[in-house]
């Protein structure tokens, strides 16, 4: 990598998801660690993944109580455990999602449902371009694992676009 350009002191070689193994989450509440957090962050800062400055309103604690993985929270913990394992390289782009979603659900004042809806889809947009920045940021044109996270950010993204998706979007966050 070209680029050696540092954050906090680590360069964007040290925070490329190829040199990180896949971490196993062992707590019982999904929550990932403040060095978790602070590679995921990186890795979004390197990468240049969009809406990434949303990030820096929150420290490292508060994104690992707001962010739980891949998936939603009316899945099974062990179901986001396991497509964020099967998935480490989206990890960055699913925190800036998470952390899209948590401040959706801050607004008590009612949102015109076009405006909302316009926002929601942006969001999922969004999941599914940030996978692709992420997937050339680890992996070169010949890696055919680049195209399978390509894949799985539009696979994520439509997930995400379906009617009960939108129904979750619209959710208070529980206090």
């Amino acid at each position: 990598m070209t680029n050696q350009t540092t954050i906090s002191g680590q360069s964007a070689a040290s925070v490329s998801v190829r040199d990180c193994p896949c971490e196993s989450v062992s707590s019982p509440k999904t929550m990932y660690t403040v060095e978790q957090i602070t590679n995921w962050r990186l890795q979004a800062a390197y990468a240049r993944l969009e809406d990434r400055k949303i990030l820096y309103k929150y420290t490292d604690e508060q994104l690992a109580e707001i962010f739980n993985g891949i998936g939603s929270d009316g899945f099974p913990e062990w179901l986001r455990d396991l497509l964020s394992g099967l998935h480490p390289s989206l990890m960055p782009v699913a925190l800036i999602h998470d952390v899209q979603w948590y401040e959706r659900g801050l607004i008590t004042e009612p949102v015109p449902e076009p405006l909302d809806k316009e926002n929601f889809h942006k969001s999922n947009a969004m999941f599914d371009m940030n996978a692709t920045k992420m997937a050339k940021f680890n992996y070169g044109w010949y890696d055919p694992r680049r195209y399978s996270v390509e894949f799985d950010g539009w696979k994520f993204k439509k997930c995400c676009d379906m009617p009960l998706g939108f129904y979750w979007w619209k959710s208070p966050n529980p206090a």
